[in-house]
């Protein structure tokens, strides 16, 4: 029965040291020296020996071998063994002249094998077809080539010391200063032990900071490394922080251009907190929207279904933010024109740039800055008609930008050790002016949490300088003052001289 072992080699001196990377191999059944096998041509072979003598620059592989037919009516042909390299395809075969076995024949031979050096061995192959191959034959017999050394291999992990955020495979490299590698064993958290060979490279799975992995191998000559190496600090972290519901200085009416303080608390218990970050929406806006009158003297004549025009404008659509910068977004376009013709009210008809055109100026959505074009296309009355064989004059257009971007400004938040709060503050914003906010914030794994109120986000609006709730009181105030300054000037004027 075949099984694995390792084939016992007299050396004379060790090989100088040569580095062989971890090449994991498929599960193969060797075979052993002094242990009969009946091979695939019906041959029954016994390799007795297998020595390795080391000469200046080569080494001489020797072996002594027999082969028995115990077939009652078959006459066989000897087979033939061969080495096969080790970092390259093809092999050394055995030479020599071979003869027909019959029914209960035997016979034992020896043979020196020699190649250089450079060129290691890795398996012995018995076969009767294996001359010409480059590659060990699947139905062959095979004994592993083992170089005898004391040396131990050494094991490397890739493991870079920092946080990780989902499962992850640490990969280790073995290497021997002669030989092959025949396992390498690891341990998790002392665990099990397994075997990158039949269970794969170690996978980290479980959160913490100081996972370990204890791991060593096995050279093919059956050297352990030795002692055992442990990695430690091993650190993975899938859980997101945890942001709380945040809160606001002032907490209730927010005055034009006073400063808004925005304080949470956020945690992460396995990686810690990276950074926290508060983004506002829309704040920092222009002053005002603008609008551009022009006037066009468009004179129109509609006659069956044609028309033309003689002017049209153009504006240069750029809103500028006070500190100076100008906005690249997102703008309404409105066309808004009135005139009047033969009693009847009419609308006009519009294109920006060339493009759609529109029936009683809905907006237009154009991004960038920049100067747009709008044309006016034709007339229509109230109800949808184009109007025929009629003039109109055109006195002036308005066109009106306003700003329906959506803008984020993030400002970093810092930790107060005293309140144990993480603080941002937001600049102060001119009078109705809404300002939505949410929170960001990154552990030191990679993994974030967003706090934004289920989507709708935290708000605030500026109130007005003078709110409503005030201005019916000082209306009343002042009506009462004037009701009795006017009562003390008439009483003044019916008194006597």
């Amino acid at each position: 029965m075949l099984k694995k072992a390792f084939i016992g080699v007299l050396f004379v001196v060790l090989l100088s040291p040569l580095l062989l990377s971890l090449n994991v191999e498929a599960t193969t059944d060797w075979c052993e020296i002094g242990v009969p096998y009946r091979a695939v041509d019906g041959l029954t072979v016994t390799l007795h020996s297998f020595v390795i003598v080391e000469k200046t620059g080569s080494y001489q592989y020797i072996i002594e071998y027999t082969l028995e037919n115990k077939n009652p009516d078959e006459k066989i042909l000897e087979g033939a063994f061969k080495l096969y390299y080790r970092d390259t395809t093809g092999g050394l075969p055995q030479y020599g002249f071979f003869d027909y076995l019959f029914p209960g024949d035997s016979i034992t031979r020896s043979y020196t094998f020699e190649e250089l050096k450079s060129k290691p061995f890795d398996v012995l192959e018995y076969h009767h077809d294996n001359f010409f191959s480059d590659e060990p034959l699947e139905d062959s017999l095979k004994w592993k080539v083992i170089y005898p050394d004391d040396t131990p291999p050494v094991t490397e992990h890739d493991y870079d010391g920092s946080w990780r955020n989902a499962d992850f495979i640490i990969m280790l490299t073995a290497t021997d200063n002669i030989n092959g590698i025949a396992e390498t064993y690891y341990q998790i958290n002392d665990g099990p032990v397994k075997a990158v060979g039949a269970d794969g490279q170690p996978l980290i799975t479980t959160e913490g900071a100081n996972n370990t992995l204890k791991y060593w191998s096995v050279d093919d000559a059956g050297n352990e490394e030795l002692p055992h190496k442990i990695l430690t600090g091993i650190k993975l972290d899938k859980t997101v922080p945890t942001i709380g519901t945040p809160s606001r200085m002032p907490e209730g009416d927010v005055e034009p251009y006073q400063e808004v303080r925005i304080l949470v608390n956020v945690t992460d218990l396995e990686s810690g907190i990276k950074n926290v970050t508060l983004s506002c929406l829309n704040i920092d806006k222009p002053v005002s929207n603008f609008s551009i009158v022009k006037d066009l003297n468009i004179t129109l004549c509609l006659h069956r279904p044609t028309y033309y025009y003689k002017d049209a404008v153009s504006g240069d659509v750029t809103i500028t933010y006070p500190n100076g910068t100008a906005f690249i977004g997102k703008f309404s376009i409105y066309v808004k024109a009135q005139f009047g013709g033969y009693g009847m009210s009419t609308y006009p008809g519009y294109n920006i740039d060339g493009f759609t055109k529109f029936y009683l100026s809905p907006p237009l959505f154009l991004y960038g800055p920049g100067n747009y074009t709008i044309g006016i296309d034709s007339l229509y009355t109230a109800d949808g008609y184009i109007i025929e064989n009629r003039w109109a004059v055109f006195p002036s257009v308005q066109i009106e930008a306003k700003d329906d971007s959506i803008i984020w400004i993030d400002l970093p938040m810092t930790f107060n050790s005293t309140t144990g709060l993480y603080e941002a503050t937001i600049p102060g914003q001119g009078e109705d002016i809404l300002v939505r906010y949410k929170i960001t914030a990154y552990d030191n794994a990679g993994n974030f949490k967003v706090e934004d109120n289920n989507g709708t986000y935290y708000a605030y609006t500026v109130i007005p300088e003078f709110p409503s709730t005030m201005l019916l009181p000082l209306l009343m105030l002042t009506t009462l003052i004037a009701t009795i300054l006017l009562k003390k000037k008439r009483k003044t004027k019916t008194q006597p001289p």
